[in-house]
């Protein structure tokens, strides 16, 4: 797991290890079990599930604790009633899930970063969710309802339905949903405007929002697109530069200074390496690409190559199947 400072954690076998940016080990902690990290790229703070050794035991988990980037931790719970969790990027909540995705029934238990419970939700069919960027709302998704907002203490907020792909700004306040073809955004729940996607029998992989609002960005296999969203309208569109890359994630910085796009090599299945080349591109607001990042993962993973601006935009950083890179952005 990679934090926004640049430093990194592991876990190697019982142990979780904590990394500083010139990979001077910070902490090491022994958990003595089947150790799970749960956070999101860039964030400030891990989530360490622990299970029992055997494999059953991954229904219910016996440890969970919050740690900060110097590995102290923050908070832990023994035995507590959920068997998995998705923790906020800033630490200041969490939502342990009781039952296992593709479950009949999951409920959803919202905590503060105390750890005291402050709502649970039974949802039907849960298919996965995350925080926003400042840990404000969580977006969720289930078979029945699709998309929904909720605030961090589990109050639902919106409904935005059922969508393939979706992205939101900074607190959550602004989504973008993908289905069919057809780029849809919301704000605070309404519907602002569509558009279709250059190739509509593409799925979007990726939408992305900038910190001001003002704009978005998104990508499929073989298209990455820039919009304004007062007018929804495209600023650009643009196409692997060659074959067998295909894009794979985006974001962008506030004004649409910069935008960031990672893709995976991979030009068939019979091809021997296939996913193992990657790359990070940087481009300007024209779209045109200024800075480029190559990467060759040596060991297989389930991580497509990730990118994501931190630090108000001034680094950026991008993860592949096997390491991370952070890049400073020059005059930022």
């Amino acid at each position: 797991m990679a934090f926004g400072s640049g430093g990194w954690a592991t876990v190697d076998g019982s142990r979780v290890r904590f990394y500083a940016a010139d990979s001077s080990q910070r902490a090491t902690v022994d958990l003595h079990g089947k150790e799970v990290l749960v956070s999101a790229p860039g964030a400030t703070v891990v989530g360490v599930v622990v299970y029992a050794d055997e494999q059953p035991s991954l229904l219910q988990a016996k440890q969970f604790s919050l740690y900060d980037e110097q590995g102290r931790k923050r908070l832990s719970m023994d035995g507590p009633d959920f068997a998995n969790a998705v923790v906020s990027p800033t630490g200041n909540a969490f939502v342990g899930l009781k039952g296992m995705e593709d479950f009949p029934q999951v409920v959803l238990q919202f905590y503060n970063e105390r750890g005291q419970l402050a709502r649970s939700q039974t949802v039907k069919s849960f298919e996965g969710g995350s925080f926003c960027a400042d840990g404000s709302h969580f977006l969720f998704e289930t078979a029945g309802e699709g998309l929904q907002v909720a605030a961090a203490d589990g109050e639902i907020e919106h409904t935005i339905g059922p969508t393939e792909t979706w992205g939101c700004s900074v607190d959550g306040r602004l989504v973008g949903a993908a289905t069919s073809g057809q780029l849809r955004f919301f704000r605070d729940g309404k519907e602002i405007g569509s558009m279709a996607w250059p190739q509509t029998k593409e799925r979007i992989r990726a939408i992305a929002i900038s910190p001001d609002g003002l704009f978005a960005a998104a990508v499929s296999a073989n298209h990455a697109a820039a919009l304004r969203l007062d007018s929804v309208a495209y600023l650009w569109t643009k196409e692997p530069d060659s074959s067998g890359w295909n894009f794979r994630s985006i974001d962008l910085t506030a004004g649409l200074a910069e935008v960031a796009i990672g893709l995976d090599f991979d030009p068939g299945a019979q091809n021997p390496v296939r996913h193992q080349r990657s790359r990070c591109w940087l481009l300007d607001r024209n779209g045109t690409v200024g800075f480029t990042f190559a990467g060759t993962p040596a060991t297989w993973g389930a991580r497509f190559p990730q990118v994501r601006f931190i630090d108000s935009g001034r680094r950026l950083l991008f993860a592949d199947r096997d390491g991370a890179k952070w890049f400073s952005i020059a005059g930022r």
